[in-house]
C-alpha cells in the first residue's frame, strides 16, 4: 500500500511541475535550423543574381588560382534566415580554384533576403555553377 502511495504521489508532481506542451513546441518553431532547397521565395541578392556575380568577379583573385585554361566548380552555401552566407563548400577538382571561390564568397557581405516558406525566412541551401576561362598573365 505504501508502494502504491508514493507512486501516485510521484506522478502527480510530475505532472505539476511539467513543463506545457505550447511552449515547447513554440520554441522548437522559432530555432527551426532546417535547411531548405525549395521555398515558396527564394533568397535574393540585392540587385539580383547579376549584381551577385559581380560582387564575386570583384572579389575574386584569379592570380591565387594555380591552374590555366577552362576551370568549372559548383559553389554551394546556405543563405540564413538572416541573410547571411554560411556552410560554403565546392564541389570542383582544383583545389586552389575552390579555395579561391571560397574566400570570394565569404568576403562578400552584403546581406540577402531570405528565403521564405509561408512567409517566414528560413535557410536555403544555394547552387552556383561557376565556369571560367583563366589564361596566363
Amino acid at each position: 500500500m505504501k508502494k502504491l502511495l508514493v507512486f501516485i504521489l510521484l506522478m502527480s508532481c510530475g505532472k505539476i511541475f511539467s513543463q506545457e506542451a505550447g511552449v515547447f513546441k513554440q520554441e522548437n518553431i522559432n530555432k527551426d535550423n532546417t535547411i531548405y532547397t525549395e521555398a515558396d521565395k527564394n533568397p535574393e541578392y540585392p540587385g539580383g543574381i547579376t549584381a551577385f556575380q559581380k560582387s564575386f568577379s570583384q572579389a575574386f583573385d584569379k592570380n591565387k588560382v594555380l591552374e590555366t585554361g577552362h576551370l568549372s566548380t559548383e559553389a554551394q552555401f546556405v543563405v540564413s534566415k538572416e541573410g547571411n552566407i554560411t556552410e560554403v563548400i565546392t564541389l570542383g577538382h582544383n583545389l586552389t580554384l575552390n579555395q579561391e571561390i571560397k574566400r570570394a564568397i565569404y568576403s562578400i557581405k552584403e546581406k540577402w533576403v531570405p528565403a521564405e516558406i509561408k512567409g517566414k525566412p528560413v535557410n536555403f541551401k544555394f547552387r552556383l555553377p561557376i565556369k571560367m576561362n583563366i589564361s596566363e598573365s
